[in-house]
């Protein structure tokens, strides 16, 4: 009798059930920050079903059936391949290769590099990657907070958009966003003042923080001065990126940020340079202390003397070069002479004598298009024939400028 009640009671029980299983993710692929949906394929799904995804649990999973489950991404911690676990009231179902969270964009370069500031209609192109693939969606592109409308992404890794008009000589920041997440690049070009070089002139003080003169077109602009501006250059010079360095009255160097106009993390220095030029790979410099003529190195703050001789007194005091020839300015006894010097033994050439109304001074000098040019102490803007020192007073009035350089 106990063996038959044990029979029937055996026939009677239902199998033990069978835990979930996984075989899909739809997508397979999700944006790291997480918050979209994804479908899991599968069985044994039911209402209390909860779903880690790389060990976060999702913050909603909904049974649409027995085998099908749809569930909110939490945010990854990094790309790559993140294990899925299903529980349920019956056991669980672990997958490590179903789904994977997708890399954020990234941004690696821009072409062309240099966008004239006032067009407001070039086409710049973008390269990186994580445009297009993996559900990246529209992009927007932001440049320096102003958001760009026409953006075009014609591959996973390039799209091209309309640059804004924007501040010259400054380097914007340029921000993608879609939707596998956020890429940003600094300094991503730069903002130029006109499709050929010219001089760029900065204001010891008044309305102008500085001013570009383009030589060719004899045409210029002003860069407004900010009220916050009070830098006051003895001499500017440009580095083999093309960024400006400066060096104030207080003999403080730095980098020059045009969008605030000031110096970035300015260092202090002990020479006295009134005027400095790059030539090739290094930077010449009159140092007025001294008086003498050598090389400076931006990274160290040496300077070294070119030989022996010392420059004349006194004042009225530029460097310029070609390349070839170091062109310098010195005046004495009243007289403005125009002269070389020999970066190899230091030695002077023969001084010119600059034909200039007394009293009136140059304050820097650079090389373009076959002639030297000077901005002046009566607030002009000078050409001079570097073989017999002519002058001629251009139509810029840049104010009184102490620095001047030659920009692209």
């Amino acid at each position: 009798m106990k063996r038959a009640l044990l029979v029937m009671l055996a026939a009677c029980a239902e199998p033990p059930a069978s835990g979930p299983t996984l075989v899909r993710a739809m997508p397979d692929h999700g944006p790291l920050v997480g918050g979209t949906v994804i479908e899991l394929a599968g069985s044994g799904f039911g209402p209390s079903t909860r779903v880690l995804v790389g060990g976060r649990e999702a913050p909603l999973a909904h049974a649409t059936s027995t085998t099908s489950l749809d569930v909110v991404l939490p945010p990854g911690d990094e790309p790559g391949d993140a294990e899925l676990i299903v529980l349920t009231e019956d056991g669980s179902a672990i997958e490590s290769d179903l789904f994977h969270y997708s890399a954020p964009p990234t941004i690696e370069a821009l072409s062309p590099t240099d966008v004239i500031w006032s067009s407001g209609d070039s086409v710049i192109t973008l390269t990186g990657t994580g445009f297009l693939d993996e559900g990246a969606g529209e992009p927007s592109i932001v440049v320096d907070g102003v958001l760009v409308d026409d953006a075009v992404v014609t591959s996973d890794t390039s799209l091209m958009f309309t640059v804004p008009s924007g501040p010259a000589f400054v380097r914007p920041t340029v921000e993608l966003v879609n939707l596998r997440g956020t890429a940003r690049k600094q300094r991503a070009f730069r903002y130029s003042p006109g499709p050929r070089p010219g001089l760029l002139l900065f204001s010891r003080f008044g309305e102008s923080f500085a001013t570009f003169y383009d030589p060719v077109a004899a045409t210029s602009f002003a860069i407004p001065r900010l009220p916050t501006a009070n830098v006051a250059f003895t001499t500017v010079f440009a580095d083999d990126r093309g960024d400006l360095w400066g060096i104030d009255r207080s003999r403080r160097l730095g980098r020059i940020d045009f969008r605030r106009q000031e110096m970035i993390d300015p260092v202090q220095i002990q020479s006295l340079f009134p005027a400095i030029v790059r030539s090739g790979t290094r930077h010449i410099a009159i140092e007025r202390i001294q008086r003498r003529i050598g090389t400076f190195d931006p990274l160290t703050n040496l300077f070294t003397p070119l030989g022996t001789p010392m420059i004349p007194c006194c004042g009225s005091f530029g460097i310029a070069t070609d390349g070839t020839t170091v062109w310098f300015t010195s005046r004495t006894a009243g007289i403005i002479n125009l002269n070389t010097v020999n970066l190899t033994t230091g030695a002077f050439g023969t001084p010119v004598p600059v034909a200039l109304t007394a009293g009136i001074h140059f304050e820097e000098l650079r090389f373009f298009n076959g002639l030297l040019y000077a901005p002046a102490t009566d607030e002009t803007l000078r050409s001079i024939d570097p073989a017999t020192g002519a002058v001629t007073t251009l139509p810029v009035a840049p104010g009184r400028s102490n620095a001047m350089e030659l920009v692209e």
